[in-house]
């Protein structure tokens, strides 16, 4: 299942194998989360949103999960207390590139499985949007607003 904050992100990601959506602007998608799973929760959560969205994703969390942020679109997420880990004995983590991909065989692997993944159509790269560098402009406006699904590319 998977958050998204508009109709044409949520259609994106059906696109892409979700099964549920929960567009969390509008829905409360902890309580959507727990009427999905049954009350259970989610083992994990990949939070890119940050400050909208994370201490959502904490509550959205079985026992023993996982919460990964990876991004903060909507801004830099709170500080939080470990106590509140403690509960459900929850774990948070930042996962960033360079300290997994420290050591030339690190990189090496991680761009092997990246190409094989994308080879394999497991990972559509697109480009989903492209513009023109005279419209760079409307790009930066766009990448700043969210409006952008995928990766997008300025063509000079």
């Amino acid at each position: 299942m998977g958050t998204v904050s508009n109709a044409e992100k949520a259609a994106a990601a059906r696109a892409a194998g979700c099964i549920e959506t929960i567009d969390y602007r509008t829905q409360d998608f902890v309580e959507q989360v727990k009427a999905i799973t049954g009350g259970e929760g989610v083992a994990a959560v990949f939070d890119s949103v940050g400050q909208d969205t994370f201490l959502k994703s904490l509550e959205s969390l079985r026992p023993r999960g996982a919460l990964v942020a990876f991004g903060k679109a909507s801004g830099n997420p709170p500080a939080i207390d470990p106590f509140l880990l403690a509960p459900k004995g929850l774990y948070v983590t930042w996962p960033i590139r360079p300290v997994y991909t420290a050591r030339r065989v690190d990189r090496e692997r991680s761009a092997d499985e990246l190409f094989e993944a994308i080879a394999g159509g497991i990972l559509d790269v697109g480009p989903n949007r492209i513009y023109p560098l005279d419209d760079i402009v409307t790009a930066h406006r766009d990448l700043e607003g969210r409006k952008v699904i995928g990766a997008a590319v300025i063509r000079p």
